[in-house]
């Protein structure tokens, strides 16, 4: 299980984050200060899956499509409610002056009980959102490689014993050292979210060849099946959610966005949202803007 976290203060905002991956299980922390997440704007994955996201929120709000607001609570929620929306899936939107959501990412198989955002919240022991708590603490830990695993193990136990889910997936203890090496090469890029970086600048920092450098990340997006696709196609739709969530920054400007993530220009940037079928950056941004 790999494992990489970042910080970051932009435009009256400020993001922690952690990410780590296994073969079976994604698991992203997020922890948001003055920050919108809006799911009818997430870019979607190229490939359709048989998975859910049980995504727990421990502090902000969160409000769906029918005005219903939590400020704490779990729910399992399709595909397509965030991963890979489509026009009249069930859609949510979090926020807040600290916003924090862990999204654990696993096979439909492995989840107990209804599906979906309608189903609404689920109730949960102490125990597990203590358990969750702990996960939030990876979000702005330094360092690269592999996962950080019993605060991991401890959180699976927990929804386990709650019923959310079935059984835990089976996570890799030891990854081989020339992918922590590779995925060393890569992490510094999500840690300040420069998604433009090209396979020249991990080859660079990796001491490999371009060429050898292509092999290894094509085969790494294939046996963790990240978002699908290649490299190119990964960066892009980070980049893409990287910028819709930096454009609800309170004093963000489409300028400032454009620049922080990596498209050169406003133009390109507004490009490669009407490519992805998304409203335009500016549009956008009087959409999620942060309230407050």
């Amino acid at each position: 299980m790999l494992f990489a976290a970042s910080q970051t203060d932009f435009a009256g905002a400020h993001l922690r984050s952690a990410l780590c991956f296994d073969r079976q299980v994604r698991l992203h922390v997020m922890d948001k200060r003055r920050l919108l997440f809006d799911s009818r704007f997430a870019p979607p994955s190229p490939v359709v899956r048989d998975v859910v996201t049980v995504y727990a929120l421990t502090a902000g709000e969160l409000a769906t499509a029918d005005a219903t607001v939590a400020t704490r609570g779990l729910w399992v929620m399709a595909e397509t409610e965030l991963e890979r929306p489509v026009p009249g899936a069930r859609w949510f939107r979090s926020w807040g002056e600290r916003s924090v959501a862990v999204e654990l990412r696993v096979a439909r198989a492995l989840v107990r009980g209804p599906i979906g955002l309608a189903a609404g919240p689920r109730p949960l022991a102490p125990s597990t959102w203590a358990a969750l708590d702990a996960l939030v603490a990876l979000a702005g830990t330094p360092g690269a490689g592999v996962a950080p695993l019993p605060p991991v193990q401890t959180a699976f136990a927990a929804l386990i014993a709650d019923g959310v889910l079935t059984a835990a997936p089976a996570l890799t203890l030891d990854e081989p050292p020339g992918l922590t090496r590779l995925w060393q090469a890569i992490t510094p890029a999500y840690d300040a979210y420069a998604t433009a970086i090209t396979i020249d600048q991990v080859a660079a920092t990796s001491g490999r060849s371009s060429r050898q450098v292509r092999r290894e990340l094509k085969a790494m997006a294939k046996e963790f099946d990240l978002f699908g696709g290649d490299f190119r196609q990964i960066t892009r739709i980070l980049r893409l959610r990287a910028a819709l969530l930096l454009l609800s920054a309170p004093t963000a400007s489409v300028a400032e966005v454009a620049d922080r993530v990596g498209y050169g220009s406003p133009v390109a940037m507004a490009r490669a949202f009407r490519d992805a079928a998304l409203p335009a950056p500016s549009e956008l941004r009087a959409i999620v803007r942060c309230p407050g």
